[in-house]
């Protein structure tokens, strides 16, 4: 005979919530982005080959769009690292070229917070 193991509620939404984080993970990934070098950002900066741009201010990264392809067949997305005491210069770099700027102070993962929650 079989020994039956009792779960609780808890056990189920646990594995609900681990799946739902797996998911989420998986489909925001979409197109790869190409990484780019600091000094070619600040090159295709004053070219005006940025399309916009948004500053991740926690991890001093940045992500955007080009306006084209820098080789045929790469992406227009891309992503950089930066020095953190470059954030002011960067922003008003791209400010003056007009191009398109958001922030994102990146908060915690939603689920990660609810998941540590429970244990």
């Amino acid at each position: 005979m079989k020994k039956k193991i009792p779960r609780s509620a808890g056990f189920y939404i646990l594995i609900a919530l681990i799946a739902l984080l797996t998911a989420s993970q998986l489909l925001s990934k979409g197109t790869p982005a190409k990484k780019l070098a600091f000094s070619q950002f600040t090159q295709l900066i004053q070219k005006n080959q940025i399309k916009e741009a948004k500053i991740n201010v926690r991890s001093n990264t940045i992500s955007g769009e080009l306006s084209k392809p820098l080789k045929e067949g790469e992406p227009t997305k891309f992503t950089i690292s930066y020095p953190g005491e470059y954030e002011d210069e960067l922003t008003t770099a791209l400010l003056d070229k007009g191009i398109k700027v958001d922030t994102n102070a990146e908060r915690e993962n939603i689920w990660l917070a609810i998941l540590f929650q429970f244990l």
